[in-house]
């Protein structure tokens, strides 16, 4: 497995993290806030495919992706 940059490494989270999110203070599981945000960045992934703005990285010239 590739070392993730810095970009990517910003958006991983410690569980700690995880624990005191707005959601979690408000009583909502661990699991459910996951399966929420899950769902939610499928949504978003989906719009962008409907709209045209957002085109996969498989499907993206290789020299745009180093």
């Amino acid at each position: 497995m590739r070392e993730l940059s810095a970009v990517e490494r910003q958006w991983l989270f410690k569980r700690s993290d995880l624990d005191r999110t707005p959601s979690r203070k408000a009583g909502i599981s661990l699991e459910d806030e996951l399966k929420r945000r899950r769902a939610t960045i499928e949504f978003i992934g989906s719009l962008g495919l409907r709209s045209g703005l957002y085109v996969p990285l498989s499907r993206t010239p290789s020299r745009l992706m180093s």
